[in-house]
């Protein structure tokens, strides 16, 4: 898609999805975590959960579409009404699929979640690289999440096997909508925080500004998406059965912190050092400028990801109000740094942006652990490892660039430095002390990704 369509076109769309994007929060309105993290719950509960859920959708669609016209004259770009009437429509795709994604999470249908995610995120690539080839320019990144909502809500139907009944009163579902309310304020938050330079860089530099500054944010949060998410997805529901038993509980969170910095760490290392094979081997040399903006962001990444895990713990033991009183201040400072830097361009919304996330962040994780099972040293056991063999890989990269000539096109290139770098990172992490064991428990919570834990009974979903 970066090489079929302009910095411009990624732009436009940013534009809108910044602002459109902050009301999709309300969309799941927490309540499918309020699913999941509930020891027992009864079909009057997920069925009322579920209209509510649609009758959200229903609405947010309504007022996304009515502030067209206001979002584009807040860029000054009339393309952008267009754009936003056509986006709208994800709100009601996506509210009619939340409990029962909800469901397969509390079943532990990982392996299916998994599946149904690559292939709607295939029909919608399919649809968009489609698009784009036929010259429709921006339109492809309007079709591309349209696609993939559908897809997913029509395949989440069919792999759950549940049906919504009518919706019950004083079917006990209060409780709930307070916990997803305070959670859905945190993610609220948690969006403003991540997308508040977008909308400051579309309204000060422009399109193509933002496209490059979006596509260098999006390009280097993928793979830790792709690692926090997953994982996520195994261990939120797996620490909520465990909250009455403190050491299960504390071994749990340990081994998944530590499988995030295995993953999270070499990559942020990777992408810092062999930032411009990266993105000539994945964007194309028309997006160069990407560069420094993409190696200011890759600590703040790491980082972000490292206390996106400590979350963890507040959600397993429904804390979401604490959640949500440090996210006040978190975003406020946020902020704050990203206007900072807002006069020097999206390099200066970069620097700003990571000099205050980065103590902001290790503030929150320590937080997040306060009078917990788990603690700060828990996370930091499973960090030395991963830190240790990822800065000896950095070495041999380095080395191996002064001495090996990089000429025989990017897509070699980044394939010969990626390869180097991960049989170095692998090799060092073997020898270091406890690294084999590290290795065999990242292959072994992986392979939770693909069955239900023997360990733990299903929860009740009657």
């Amino acid at each position: 898609m970066a090489r079929l369509l302009t910095p411009a076109d990624f732009g436009l769309v940013a534009m809108v999805t910044a602002l459109t994007g902050f009301i999709s929060v309300f969309e799941d309105a927490g309540l499918s975590v309020a699913t999941v993290q509930r020891a027992r719950i009864t079909h009057a509960q997920v069925s009322t959960l579920f209209w509510i859920n649609a009758a959200l959708g229903i609405v947010l669609m309504a007022l996304t579409a009515c502030l067209a016209p206001a979002i584009a004259w807040f860029y000054g770009e009339p393309r952008l009404i267009a754009i936003t009437l056509a986006l709208s429509a994800i709100m009601a795709i996506g509210s009619l699929n939340v409990q029962h994604r909800a469901l397969l999470e509390r079943q532990m249908c990982f392996a299916t979640l998994g599946m149904i995610s690559v292939a709607s995120r295939v029909v919608g690539f399919a649809t968009g690289v489609s698009v784009a080839l036929l010259g429709g320019g921006y339109w492809a990144l309007v079709a591309t999440p349209l696609a993939a909502g559908a897809a997913g809500s029509v395949l989440v139907w069919r792999a759950s096997g549940w049906r919504p009944g009518p919706p019950v009163r004083g079917s006990g579902v209060r409780p709930m909508l307070a916990f997803g309310a305070h959670f859905t304020g945190s993610k609220l938050l948690l969006y403003t925080r991540r997308n508040v330079d977008n909308v400051l860089i579309g309204y000060t530099w422009g399109a193509t500004i933002l496209g490059i500054y979006a596509k260098a944010y999006s390009l280097l949060m993928l793979p830790f998406q792709l690692v926090l998410g997953p994982i996520a997805t195994v261990t939120i529901p797996t620490l909520s059965r465990l909250q009455d038993a403190p050491e299960r509980f504390v071994r749990c969170f340990r081994r998944a912190t530590e499988l995030v910095a295995l993953l999270a760490t070499p990559i942020s290392v990777f992408a810092f050092v062999a930032v411009q094979e990266v993105i000539l081997a994945v964007l194309g040399d028309q997006w160069l400028d990407c560069g420094p903006i993409f190696q200011v962001l890759a600590p703040t990444a790491f980082v972000s990801t490292i206390a996106g895990g400590s979350a963890w713990v507040l959600v397993s033991l429904g804390q979401t109000a604490r959640q949500l009183r440090f996210g006040v201040w978190q975003t406020i400072a946020t902020v704050a740094g990203i206007g900072a830097g807002l006069p020097w361009g999206a390099l200066g919304v970069a620097f700003g942006f990571t000099i205050i996330s980065i103590p902001v962040n290790l503030a929150y994780m320590a937080y997040a652990l306060h009078n917990s099972p788990a603690s700060i040293f828990d996370v930091l056991r499973g960090m030395w490892r991963s830190a240790v063999a990822s800065v000896a890989a950095a070495g041999v990269l380095v080395s191996a660039r002064w001495t090996v000539p990089m000429n025989r096109g990017p897509v070699v290139d980044f394939g010969a430095l990626l390869l180097t770098f991960f049989v170095a990172y692998g090799a060092t992490l073997f020898f270091l002390p406890g690294g084999r064991r590290a290795v065999g428990d990242l292959f072994q919570l992986l392979a939770a990704v693909l069955r239900r834990p023997a360990e733990l009974s299903p929860p009740s979903t009657h």
